[in-house]
């Protein structure tokens, strides 16, 4: 990798994230938190029906951020193979892992392969 790409100049703007933000346990407990997200947002929103009046208002909001956590997935998807490339990493399970995780294996990646 040359000094001064692209990949050297995110990684040395991206530095400030702790090592914690994109570990082992913070990938494994992204999953579940964001398929609970998209499935009360789509698939059963009357689980929040508790919040009585602002439910329908509280629905939407879980459909706007399920909605623009699914584009950080899709974009960390193809920064990762950017990477990848450069780094000469293997780009499909790098791709695969940010499809599933999102930002912290984008983290993972950059900062740390």
């Amino acid at each position: 990798m040359a000094t001064g790409s692209p990949v050297d100049k995110l990684a040395e703007t991206l530095s400030f994230y702790p090592p914690i933000i994109y570990s082992t346990p913070i990938q494994i407990a992204t999953v579940p938190t964001v398929a609970t997200l998209f499935y009360v947002a789509f698939f059963n929103p009357s689980a929040v029906d508790f919040a009585g009046d602002s439910a329908e208002t509280l629905v939407q909001v879980l459909q706007y951020t399920a909605t623009a956590i699914g584009a950080i997935h899709l974009a960390s998807g193809a920064g990762a193979a950017y990477v990848a490339t450069e780094k000469d990493l293997p780009v499909a399970p790098a791709v695969a892992k940010n499809l599933l995780i999102g930002f912290p294996a984008f983290l993972e990646i950059l900062l740390d392969a």
